[in-house]
């Protein structure tokens, strides 16, 4: 099976998962169409924790799906968002006149790692959703990276189909983008990023799009071997 199929064979059993999930009824909350200075971090993050508590038996159900569904060509992980991990975020966009819905977009976070180019694991999530009928925002990265150009690269599906709970994310990178987003989370974004910093950043991006194609006697390509080396050192996150 080619990859793109594969993908959209593993959407097709993820996507009923996160409608369980997502059919859940935020409680005391008017609307996340609200900008957060309307609202209180900490009662939102209670909130959330009530969420993960309620839905905890459907949650579980993605480490099912991820064991039953190993393969070497696709890494797939979850999280859910830590309490400081969210301020973190809130404080970040405070005064950007974010909607709630656009900071508690995470809260589940899912992240699909694919051994293939993005053309081909772009081509596997519009099959799996082509005919879907749940709500869904798909951002492309690739083709609208951020306005600032920090060099990330990517497929953000957000599940938003019950408009009165948190929208649940998953996150789609190649090898070579987990190579630089790794780094860059770790090293760059933890120690208060600025313009030499994301220029930087953009340059590891440009280097790593011009890595040649490995000939065909040749067992995997660099970026794999590195990725591979990574992604046993970090167990797997």
């Amino acid at each position: 099976m080619n990859i793109d199929s594969k993908i959209k064979q593993l959407l097709s059993n993820i996507l009923p998962v996160l409608f369980d999930i997502n059919n859940y009824e935020v409680a005391d909350l008017p609307s996340f169409r609200r900008t957060i200075d309307k609202f209180q971090p900490n009662l939102i993050y209670d909130q959330v924790i009530n969420f993960f508590i309620e839905k905890s038996d459907e949650i579980n159900r993605i480490d099912q799906l991820i064991a039953e569904n190993l393969d070497s060509c696709i890494d797939i992980s979850y999280r859910l968002k830590t309490e400081r991990s969210f301020l973190a975020k809130w404080d970040k966009n405070l005064e950007k006149a974010k909607q709630l819905r656009e900071v508690c977009n995470d809260t589940v976070g899912i992240r699909f790692i694919v051994e293939s180019s993005a053309e081909e694991m772009i081509s596997g999530i519009l099959k799996a959703i082509e005919h879907t009928t749940y709500t869904m925002d798909i951002i492309n990265m690739y083709d609208k990276p951020k306005a600032l150009d920090d060099g990330y690269r990517g497929i953000h599906l957000q599940f938003r189909h019950n408009p009165k709970c948190f929208p649940l994310e998953i996150q789609f990178w190649t090898q070579k983008d987990a190579l630089l987003h790794f780094y860059t989370h770790e090293i760059i974004y933890k120690s208060n990023p600025n313009t030499e910093t994301i220029a930087y950043s953009l340059a590891l991006r440009n280097i790593l799009e011009r890595l040649p194609d490995k000939p065909s006697t040749v067992p995997i390509p660099f970026e794999t071997y590195l990725y591979k080396i990574l992604h046993a050192t970090k167990g797997g996150e």
